[in-house]
């Protein structure tokens, strides 16, 4: 197991990166949503990212996708509970600009379609995934999956091998960890903390995503807690789905044949890192990466370390 310390040169930024760009314009006009679509473009464009619609089992996604060629190595990230597609942004600059990227917003997640009667538990998210991959530029591809989005993508792996030709699993969620985190624990008593319906809710969920949670001005802020206050009720929807259906990895992980990186954030309040020896145990040769002075989200708070990290393991094990 490595561990990687925080270096003063990887302390988390003040603020988020697209939201630097229009904080001066948000606090001149208050136009928080459109301004915050020009600054995520500027900041989408600096990792050459592009973003499209693709309709996949019947339902319609939304994807970024740098599409470099069929020559090219193909990356797909895939984000966690209540994330987006944008939570990959900022590391997406700083993955080789030599890769194709595939990005997306899962099915009820971000500015992808919701419906109410269609599937959402983990082995429903698989096979969507497995055939947003089908239209990559190249295969198999470097899976990365964050949270809920690294369940989904070992689960991948075990299910559809020939798809994945590195796993990278980040603070990822699907085991039972020897440690239970703040968050387990308030779910054993019945309390999902990642839900929210107030200002006051999402400065309490940045407060478990980050070891220093982001300074967003106000404006922003009340527009982001909004935006989640009115998807809280499908997000509770999906997250019911999930436990009806939970598919615990712990039987299954001797089966993933992919080279494996196991990256966690030391401070993690959403998923204990102890995780991180229960993935270690079953997956056969998996490499573990530590990030101390790390949350639930590294890509986001230390983006230029984990991609090259991830590069670099992509590099040795490709």
């Amino acid at each position: 197991m490595r561990v990687l310390p925080l270096r003063p040169s990887d302390a988390p930024p003040s603020i988020i990166s697209a939201l630097v760009l229009c904080t001066t314009l948000v606090a001149l006009t208050g136009c928080a949503p459109a301004l915050l679509h020009v600054a995520m473009g500027t900041e989408r464009g600096r990792g050459g990212l592009s973003e499209t619609q693709q309709h996949i089992g019947g339902l319609k996604l939304t994807v970024l996708r740098r599409d470099i060629g069929s020559a090219a190595p193909t990356a797909v990230l895939v984000h966690g509970f209540g994330g987006d597609k944008d939570n990959w942004t900022r590391m997406a600059a700083h993955l080789p600009a030599s890769w194709n990227l595939l990005i997306p917003d899962l099915a009820g997640f971000g500015e992808s379609e919701r419906r109410e009667g269609a599937d959402h538990d983990v082995l429903a998210q698989v096979e969507r995934l497995h055939a947003l991959i089908q239209t990559a530029p190249s295969r198999p591809v470097v899976l990365v999956g964050n949270s809920m989005g690294g369940h989904i993508a070992a689960a991948l792996s075990v299910r559809h091998p020939g798809d994945v030709s590195s796993l990278i699993l980040v603070d990822a969620a699907g085991v039972v960890s020897p440690v239970l985190s703040e968050v387990r624990l308030a779910m054993q008593r019945g309390e999902n903390p990642l839900l929210t319906n107030s200002v006051e809710d999402f400065d309490r969920v940045m407060g478990l995503m980050f070891v220093q949670p982001p300074a967003i001005p106000g404006v922003v802020k009340t527009y982001f807690a909004e935006r989640a206050a009115l998807n809280r009720n499908f997000n509770d929807h999906i997250f019911k789905q999930m436990a009806a259906k939970p598919h615990p990895l712990e039987p299954v992980l001797e089966r993933v044949q992919a080279p494996t990186l196991i990256l966690w954030g030391k401070e993690d309040r959403v998923l204990h890192h102890s995780g991180a020896q229960v993935f270690q145990a079953g997956i056969r040769g998996a490499r573990v990466v530590i990030m101390e002075g790390t949350g639930h989200t590294p890509m986001i708070e230390r983006p230029k370390e984990v991609a090259d990290v991830i590069a670099a393991f992509v590099g040795v094990s490709g």
